[in-house]
């Protein structure tokens, strides 16, 4: 390899290149390999789709994983579209585990369409488990 400096300046720019696209691609790396260790399969595409989409993957597959630790059937792709539908993931989920812990499991499309509707999903599932708390 030649010593001039425009061979130098080009190592140089591949070298930057393929550090920025190692920081980009290993964050999303790591949102993978921790949701496929903690059960949750999502392709790696999908992971780097979400982002695209104008998503949080973090907060979508730690849901995900939260859900599936409490033995709730929510796919990934479910609360994907929950999100972009304007859903607030995190609390129905919360719903679902607090009505699934109770006895008066409240299905996905139930705590979906509750929380689309724009109603307190969370405080639903509480009238549903203690029919005498009136809502808000």
């Amino acid at each position: 390899m030649p010593d001039s400096p425009l061979t130098w300046l080009i190592a140089a720019g591949i070298a930057v290149c393929a550090a920025m696209a190692a920081a980009v691609f290993g964050r999303f790396l790591l949102l993978w390999f921790r949701a496929r260790v903690s059960g949750v399969r999502v392709p790696f595409v999908q992971v780097v789709a979400m982002r695209l989409r104008g998503l949080d993957p973090a907060h979508l597959i730690d849901t995900c994983i939260t859900a599936r630790k409490a033995g709730l059937a929510v796919s990934i792709e479910d609360l994907e579209r929950h999100a972009l539908a304007g859903g607030n993931v995190s609390r129905t989920v919360r719903a679902m585990i607090m009505s699934s812990q109770s006895g008066k499991a409240l299905s996905w499309n139930e705590a979906h369409a509750i929380d689309l509707a724009g109603h307190d999903v969370e405080q639903a599932a509480r009238s549903a488990v203690n029919p005498g708390t009136a809502p808000d």
